[in-house]
């Protein structure tokens, strides 16, 4: 052990301050120096553990709490090592670096945000489908707070009892829950847009990337959106399975495995070996909105302006709470492409229709149906919810051949749940003149009791006055949801 301590503290690359590997290693230094504390070098592995897990968390962990490798089951491997450095520290009395102490209850805060309602953590690129609640209880023990107990154990679970004494369990089983004052949440440096009806068990939970840091850890994901609700998963990340460089590596980290967009049937990406990437999408024009009622998201990808005929594609996707989704897909070009998006079920529980898949369980089935004309395809794909499990399921591709600018308009909705209807309606300038597609385009439908239109303009600058006519309603902005009241309509500005 002496000899090990000596050589995890023999070095401090720039590898080690900006990977997981860092972390591990010097949280291992740290528990000899804590635990072995007679060696002659203990207190100076002690003093290099902690100033260099200061200089990780500086750099590793980001504003928003993620840890930048771009994967819930790294961030969570470097939080759990921190939180056991904070844990030995306060049992220890050991004085912390602030850092270790602010950036680790950062880390506790962005697992909370993104947590789907089953209380796993999402599959963003090379992870499991994994509990969250066992770290969150330590979390929330250490730090105790309330607000990271309502989304942990009410009681110490099993492994926390191995740290956790008699006093501190039923100190932490007397904490009181405190009630969280948001549901949907941005987290603007790794990029995932949560949106979450509440934080029941059953409710609906949707993300989107909308912008992809880069490293092995990460998948081509850019624009890709995943649905939860009623207690399952209906569109799910492909997850991981494997790190030797393969074939299904190679799948698992492509775009086809997201549901997102692609043209001319290429990936975002281009594959080099299981942790690099020949070329790597990116995107811009990011914008979110977050209000009590719906949430809003939307993002460009360049990755297909690297094309002779250069293509630029966006994504905007509208919640509307409590379960029901407007993606609006768009693709501006000059010459003909094959513009396409796909959807990845958990399994095979699903029937295709006229522009429409929908799955088939015996209830609270999700209907995925595009408002335009679309070729329809399903093949057998696969999922890995677990390193070394890879589970059979399918994948549906909506297409479309267009040249130059298309778009698809595509709502997602539980008809077993709420009454929906919905069609497309044209969209007018102040002198009654019916604006083309490739400007602006709009739907109206029902949802419930109520009544709405939405209108998405495509081309902000095409008319020098900024105003739209939807039936009779005048409006302004890029992006507005009108609400019917009575005989009259309130506008929601979703982005100006």
């Amino acid at each position: 052990m002496y000899e090990h301590a000596e050589y995890l503290n023999s070095t401090f690359s720039d590898f080690s301050k900006t990977s997981n590997w860092g972390v591990l290693e010097f949280q291992g230094l740290f528990n000899v120096a804590v635990f072995m504390s007679d060696f002659k070098n203990a207190e100076q592995w002690k003093n290099d553990a902690l100033q260099n897990l200061a200089v990780c968390a500086q750099l590793q962990v980001l504003p928003d709490g993620t840890q930048w490798e771009q994967s819930p089951m790294y961030h969570n491997e470097v939080f759990h090592c921190f939180m056991n450095v904070n844990y030995l520290a306060q049992k220890m009395n050991i004085l912390l670096p602030d850092v270790l102490i602010t950036q680790t209850k950062a880390m506790a805060w962005a697992n909370v945000k993104w947590q789907k309602p089953n209380f796993h953590q999402p599959l963003t690129g090379d992870s499991d489908d994994t509990d969250l609640r066992g770290l969150l209880t330590l979390a929330a023990d250490i730090f105790d707070d309330g607000g990271l107990k309502s989304r942990a154990f009410s009681t110490s679970n099993y492994e926390n009892c191995f740290l956790l004494n008699t006093g501190q369990q039923l100190k932490y089983s007397t904490m009181a829950q405190q009630e969280l004052d948001f549901t949907s949440a941005y987290l603007q440096s790794t990029g995932e847009m949560i949106m979450r009806s509440s934080w029941d068990e059953s409710a609906s939970y949707s993300s989107l990337q909308v912008k992809k840091i880069g490293c092995g850890h990460a998948h081509d994901d850019i624009l890709n959106f995943t649905l939860f609700a009623s207690g399952r998963d209906y569109l799910v990340d492909g997850g991981r399975y494997t790190y030797v460089n393969s074939k299904i590596r190679e799948e698992l980290k492509s775009s086809s495995s997201h549901n997102l967009l692609t043209v001319d049937d290429l990936p975002n990406s281009i594959y080099e070996n299981s942790w690099n990437n020949s070329f790597n999408a990116v995107s811009q024009g990011v914008f979110t909105n977050i209000t009590p009622k719906y949430d809003y998201a939307e993002a460009e990808n360049l990755a297909y302006q690297r094309l002779a005929d250069p293509v630029l594609i966006k994504r905007r996707a509208i919640f509307i709470k409590p379960c029901l989704w407007f993606l609006f897909d768009s693709f501006s070009a000059n010459k003909s492409h094959t513009y396409a998006l796909n959807f990845n079920f958990p399994d095979k529980e699903i029937r295709l229709d006229s522009n429409t898949v929908s799955t088939t369980y015996a209830k609270n089935n999700l209907v995925i149906r595009s408002l335009k004309t679309v070729k329809m395809k399903k093949e057998d794909s696969h999922w890995s919810p677990e390193y070394n499990l890879l589970k059979e399921n399918d994948r549906v591709w909506f297409s479309r051949k267009a040249t130059g600018f298309d778009s698809f308009i595509t709502v997602l909705n539980f008809p077993d749940q709420d009454k929906f209807s919905c069609n497309r309606i044209p969209v007018y300038d102040r002198k009654d003149k019916i604006y083309k597609d490739d400007v602006v385009e709009a739907v109206e439908f029902t949802y419930g009791s109520k009544e709405f239109m939405l209108m998405v303009v495509h081309r902000v600058n095409a008319s020098s006055a900024p105003f739209f006519k939807l039936k009779s309603e005048i409006v302004s902005g890029e992006v507005v949801l009108l609400e019917k009241k009575g005989d009259k309509y309130k506008q929601f500005i979703l982005k100006d």
